[in-house]
């Protein structure tokens, strides 16, 4: 016996019980539920970590920030002497730079970029007056940096 493609669906349509197809579609919609119940909290908790870690550098850049705003002039020795004793919680590495990139003060023991020419994304756009942060996670860790710049009678210092 010969059945065409076309005539053979028309069969199987006439066969398929209403029972069968609600439960098709039950499941199908129970999948897509599942779905977005498992994808959306990530999402939102995902956002609500970044949003933290930018929220905790900016606010150890303030700390910075305010301690060397005061100064007429950013140099080596005022603005290391400003800083004493400034240590703005979760921040791993403070660099303070002159408005052309130069580094005048870096906590990082080896390896100090001081008197070296630094341009970072961020700090870049600190240098063009823009308060700046980054946050990515790879590798299992977040890798994050954040700049803001200084402003003494509303000139970046």
């Amino acid at each position: 016996m010969f059945i065409q493609s076309g005539e053979w669906a028309i069969i199987l349509r006439g066969r398929v019980s209403l029972q069968l197809r609600i439960s098709a579609g039950y499941i199908a919609l129970l999948m897509i539920v599942i779905v977005l119940m498992n994808t959306y909290p990530l999402l939102v908790s995902e956002d609500l970590v970044f949003r933290s870690k930018y929220a905790a550098l900016l606010s150890g850049a303030a700390a910075i920030n305010t301690a060397v705003t005061g100064l007429d002039e950013l140099t080596e020795e005022n603005v290391g002497a400003a800083l004493t004793g400034v240590e703005p919680e979760g921040v791993s590495r403070a660099i303070v730079t002159d408005p052309y990139g130069k580094v005048l003060y870096d906590t990082r023991e080896v390896g100090s970029a001081v008197g070296r020419y630094v341009f970072y994304n961020e700090l870049v756009e600190a240098l063009r007056g823009n308060s700046e942060a980054y946050s990515v996670y790879k590798e299992g860790a977040f890798h994050s940096s954040a700049a803001q710049p200084v402003l003494y009678r509303n000139q970046i210092t």
